[in-house]
């Protein structure tokens, strides 16, 4: 805000206008600004902060602006550090800009150094954690804080900045806690490994490595649990030997680690872990089990929630037991294709599509698709119980012969809690020319049955990329003597079935 001379305006804003005026022309004669200033402005509280964020941004004079981007500095409150931020865009004049930068860096400095010492219970954490998240959106803000992480020789700045940059997000905060991590504090280390795991940016994966051998056993431990968020196997060791530590607290994060990494020993020791004295481990135990989808694990987590005292593990493991019955108890559709009959050009043919259910659950609102090279149909199958099949006829329109066509297929339906599913498969049918048709005509050939990927492209010669004319590539099959007049050789004889294409 300006200096206010008319009388208008609040007490506050009058008394703010009057402080910044004072502390201008104090700077302006080459002074550090009187302390009693300061003293003032602080004792206003948070109340001053939008007010001399209103100057920065607003007043015409560049002493004005300065004077209120140093005392924003001096308020010591986490609010301020928006307006600091915000300013640099627009402002032109060098010398706002650098009082700006060391006002942000001391003030910085300040919350940072206050959320390291704050409990972690204290109401104002989640504040302060707000206004450095925002603080982070901006590049000068991440300067700042990575200055701090980088310089400070107070290792509660260094330790505040880790958990500030822990509110951020984006690959612009992975190289400040790469950095982090040959800090001499290994809190700040230890930090910085938790952070890197948080983000789950691969890049960090070889320093996260090389600090399994750190000489504090805490870095160790969350450089393991951290790698393994990556899905690195590098952590898979150490995080089985911290899983028969002493600790309870090393067993509870190994086993949080264990269950991102995959393997078929993974299940067993956290089976085992279901067992455990601590009932942290048991609690991390029973949901790593849930997430990973272990079959084997719902007796065991039943026969450990017969044993189990503790409310709270009661409570997840019966979460991890109904998840994991949902699971496995779920409709599992596939689709198996048939030839059925010649594919003509421009001739509407149906192919035969099984339907076969080999979940444990029953699938409702079956409906099933084939799409072709010119249209697309659907046709309702409706309820398929659990272990049942059941053989669709559908229709498929093509356009061109002596080629692949791909018909991709699509099964849509709902497991028993009315989730949408859904399985596609794709086939490969090879098109006759009805122009070369004998009396024994052939069966279409089925070439594969695939989940989409690159086979198509393997498969298909595409309209666009054939000369007008393609010349017919002539030739005996090997097995049943045919002539095959094509344009592609296909993978198998369009006549007797024998495989042409290793």
């Amino acid at each position: 805000m300006v200096a206010d001379h008319s009388g208008t305006g609040t007490g506050l804003e009058r008394a703010i206008s009057s402080l910044l005026e004072q502390y201008a022309r104090a700077k302006a004669d080459g002074g550090t600004g009187p302390r009693d200033i300061i003293a003032r402005v602080r004792g206003y509280g948070a109340e001053a902060v939008p007010l001399l964020g209103k100057s920065l941004a607003c007043a015409t004079s560049p002493d004005l602006r300065r004077a209120a981007a140093l005392l924003l500095g001096e308020t010591g409150h986490s609010s301020a550090l928006e307006p600091l931020a915000g300013c640099f865009p627009s402002e032109q004049d060098r010398s706002v800009r650098s009082a700006a930068l060391a006002a942000l860096s001391k003030l910085v400095a300040v919350v940072l150094n206050e959320l390291a010492v704050l409990p972690a219970a204290d109401v104002r954490r989640e504040a302060l954690k707000a206004d450095l998240a925002k603080l982070l959106e901006t590049d000068v803000g991440l300067a700042a804080v990575a200055s701090q992480l980088e310089k400070s020789p107070d290792r509660n700045v260094r330790r505040g900045a880790v958990e500030a940059l822990s509110c951020g997000s984006g690959p612009k905060i992975v190289g400040p806690l790469v950095q982090a991590l040959a800090d001499a504090d290994w809190l700040v280390r230890a930090g910085a490994a938790r952070c890197l795991g948080k983000i789950g940016d691969r890049r960090a994966a070889g320093a996260l490595a090389h600090h399994l051998a750190d000489s504090s056993w805490h870095v160790r431990r969350d450089a393991a649990v951290a790698l393994a968020a990556l899905g690195d196997g590098r952590a898979r060791g150490p995080l089985m030997e911290y899983l028969e530590s002493d600790d309870p607290a090393d067993r509870a994060l190994a086993v949080s680690g264990l269950t991102k990494l995959h393997g078929d020993d993974i299940a067993p020791r956290l089976i085992r872990a279901l067992k455990d004295v601590d009932r942290f481990v048991r609690r991390n135990a029973a949901d790593g089990l849930r997430v990973i989808g272990a079959d084997e694990a719902i007796n065991a987590i039943s026969e450990a929630l017969a044993a189990e005292s503790d409310a709270g593990t009661r409570d997840v493991m019966k979460r991890a037991l109904n998840a994991l019955r949902r699971l496995h108890a779920a409709p599992s559709l596939r689709l198996v294709v048939e030839a059925s009959g010649k594919l003509h050009l421009l001739e509407w043919e149906n192919i035969t599509v099984t339907i076969v259910n080999e979940g444990k659950g029953a699938a409702s609102d079956v409906t099933v698709a084939a799409t072709g090279p010119a249209e697309s149909n659907v046709q309702a199958v409706g309820p398929l119980p659990a272990g049942a099949s059941r053989q669709v006829r559908l229709p498929v329109r093509v356009k061109e012969v002596g080629r692949s066509v791909p018909v991709e297929l699509q099964a849509v339906y709902k497991d028993e809690d009315g989730n949408r599913r859904e399985y596609r498969a794709l086939a490969l049918l090879w098109v006759i020319d009805p122009d070369r048709e004998r009396s024994a005509a052939p069966q279409v050939v089925i070439q594969g049955d695939y989940y989409g990927g690159d086979h198509i492209a393997d498969s298909v010669v595409k309209k666009d990329n054939r000369p007008e004319k393609p010349p017919a590539m002539q030739r005996l099959c090997p097995h049943c003597g045919h002539e095959l007049s094509l344009i592609k050789l296909p993978g198998f004889c369009p006549y007797c079935g024998q495989r042409l294409v290793e």
